[in-house]
């Protein structure tokens, strides 16, 4: 009972420990290369200031209460944090893993319309396919699959395979980040004018104001290599005040 209990979260469907237990000693090994891991969530909701504490826990709840709805006798749910979710699930192939997670992001999405059309797309999800990583333990294949997560974030996705090519720009995307919060702190951000002239008199009569990085290392960067990332990361409004300052 006692392990039971420390692998079960208060909403009822397993932790990040029951994660671990149902990924090395549930799944069987002669069909484990059909299962996949899914990381679902919809961010920091507390961070984001969208909604209250009672309605962060209804979210919570309708998730699990959907996700183990969902879920197949040899499939597992678990909450592993705060609005995030594991579903370790079987497909015969990608393409019905995909409509798996498809049907499940619906769900979720439809539910936070209720609040605001605005949310519809805020449940996102990476995917790990065990196939594509035979020899990973329960812990890498979360990390593929949150990788997945992310690149799903930052490019406006609903959800993403961890391919090779995905991680890699996923932990190019993460360097810029932390790259970029020091950057601000460094006030390596420079702007540059662009003139405005009237044409009757030729004569200067306002400047479009252009953020430029000018990085200690890279040299002049331009905005569409970082913008996109600030948005993502929540870091935009640090450099919008301190270009406005």
């Amino acid at each position: 009972k006692n392990t039971i209990a420390s692998m079960t979260d208060e909403l009822g469907i397993g932790n990040a420990v029951y994660y671990t237990y149902s990924f090395e000693r549930l799944i069987p090994e002669q069909v484990k290369e059909l299962y996949y891991v899914a990381y679902i969530s919809c961010g920091n909701l507390k961070e984001n200031g969208i909604f209250t504490s009672e309605e962060i826990g209804d979210i919570q709840k309708y998730a699990a209460q959907q996700l183990n709805t969902l879920a197949g006798s040899t499939e597992y749910v678990s909450k592993i944090d705060e609005c995030v979710f594991t579903f370790v699930y079987q497909s015969s192939n990608r393409n019905d893993a995909q409509k798996r997670i498809a049907e499940i992001l619906d769900s979720l999405n439809n539910y936070l319309c209720g609040f605001s059309p605005d949310y519809a797309e805020l449940f996102k999800t990476g995917i790990c396919s065990i196939a594509d990583n035979p020899d990973c333990n329960a812990e890498y294949a979360l990390g593929v699959a949150k990788q997945g997560y992310l690149y799903a974030v930052r490019n406006q996705l609903r959800y993403a395979f961890s391919t090779n090519e995905v991680i890699k720009k996923t932990a190019a995307d993460e360097k810029m980040r932390r790259s970029i919060s020091k950057a601000i702190d460094n006030k390596e951000f420079q702007i540059y004018l662009q003139f405005i002239t009237d044409s009757k008199s030729e004569k200067i009569c306002g400047a479009e104001v252009l953020s430029r990085w000018d990085n200690p290392e890279m040299g002049i960067i331009s905005p569409d290599k970082y913008i996109g990332i600030m948005k993502s990361s929540g870091t935009i409004a640090r450099h919008d005040y301190y270009i406005f300052e």
